[in-house]
C-alpha cells in the first residue's frame, strides 16, 4: 500500500536519522487530507482498492439521487451542512454502493489515510470527528457521534440506486477521536524496529495532529516528515529538548 510503505520508510528515516531509542520515543502524531471517500477494507483490513480522492467527480450520479431523493431537512439538522457535492465522503459512498457493489458488500471499515497508517501501527479502527465533519452527511454535530439516523438514510439512498438492500455498519468508521487524543498504543508488529510497545499515536485531519506532536504539544523534543504525496505527515516526540528532523517520501 502505498500509504503505509511510505509511513514505514519515513518513521525508519526520521529514527536512524535522529538516532532516537525506542524508549526514548512518547508520541508519534498522524495528520492526512481527508480521502473523499475513505479507504474501503475488509474483515482484515485489507485494503479493497484504489480511493477516489476528494476532487474525484465520479460521484455526480449521486449527487443528484441526494438531491431528489435524500431527506434534506434531516441532514441539515443533524450535520449541520446542506451542502450536495462530489467533494463530500459521503457523496462518494454512494457512488460506491451502487457502482462498485461487489467490493462494497466486502467493505468492512473505512478508514482515512491517516486511520490507515494509525491502524499499522496500533491495530485500532480511528476516525478523526473533524475528518468525518469533512466527509458529510453522517457526524451528528450536537451529540459529537455518527449519526445512526443519518447512515439508514444512506442505506436507503444507495440501496435504491443500486437496486438491491445495502446496509452501512454502524460502526463502519470505529471509534471518534478529537485531534489530541491518543489514538492507541504503537505494536512491536506495526511499528519500525526502533519503536516500543508503550508509545501512543495521536491521529488527526489535515494537519491538526501533526503540529500538535512536532510541536512538541505531547512532550519534548520532535521530527517530523511526509508519507505519501505530501497529504500525510508524521511527527515523533521523544521525552525532552525542541529539535526537529524532517523526513519525505513523495
Amino acid at each position: 500500500d502505498v500509504w503505509t510503505d511510505a509511513a514505514v520508510r519515513v518513521l525508519n528515516e526520521l529514527t536512524n536519522t535522529s538516532q532516537v531509542k525506542g524508549m526514548e520515543i512518547a508520541v508519534v502524531g498522524v495528520s492526512g487530507m481527508v480521502a473523499g471517500l475513505g479507504v474501503p477494507v475488509d474483515g482484515d483490513f485489507t485494503v479493497l482498492r484504489p480511493v477516489p480522492l476528494w476532487q474525484d467527480r465520479r460521484g455526480g450520479s449521486g449527487v443528484q439521487a441526494a438531491w431528489e431523493r435524500l431527506d434534506q431537512a434531516m441532514l441539515i439538522e443533524v450535520t449541520g451542512n446542506g451542502g450536495l457535492s462530489t467533494y463530500f465522503g459521503f457523496i462518494k459512498l454512494l457512488w460506491y454502493m451502487c457502482s462498485d457493489t461487489s467490493r462494497f458488500l466486502r467493505t468492512r471499515a473505512l478508514l482515512t489515510p491517516a486511520g490507515l497508517i494509525v491502524h499499522m501501527l496500533t491495530g485500532e479502527h480511528v476516525t478523526d470527528v473533524c475528518a468525518l465533519g469533512a466527509y458529510g452527511g453522517v457526524l451528528d454535530v450536537d451529540r459529537g457521534r455518527v449519526s445512526s439516523e443519518m447512515l439508514a438514510e444512506l442505506s436507503r439512498l444507495g440501496s435504491e440506486m443500486a437496486g438491491r438492500d445495502l446496509d452501512l455498519p454502524a460502526d463502519l468508521f470505529g471509534r471518534l477521536v478529537r485531534p489530541e487524543e491518543v489514538a492507541g498504543k504503537v505494536s512491536l508488529a506495526g511499528a519500525a524496529d526502533n519503536y516500543d510497545i508503550t508509545v501512543s499515536a495521536v491521529s488527526g485531519n489535515v494537519n491538526s495532529a501533526f503540529p500538535l506532536t512536532s510541536s512538541g504539544g505531547p512532550v519534548g523534543k520532535t521530527y517530523s516528515g511526509r508519507a505519501g504525496a505530501g497529504t500525510n505527515k508524521i511527527a515523533i516526540s521523544t521525552v525532552s529538548g525542541p529539535v526537529n528532523i524532517s523526513a519525505s517520501e513523495e
